[in-house]
């Protein structure tokens, strides 16, 4: 499970202003 910036969008679960996958 990574933390990217909102930048990267991915089919996961969206941790506060991050995405998380």
């Amino acid at each position: 499970m990574r933390i990217e910036a909102p930048l990267t969008i991915t089919p996961s679960q969206t941790v506060g202003p991050f995405y998380a996958y």
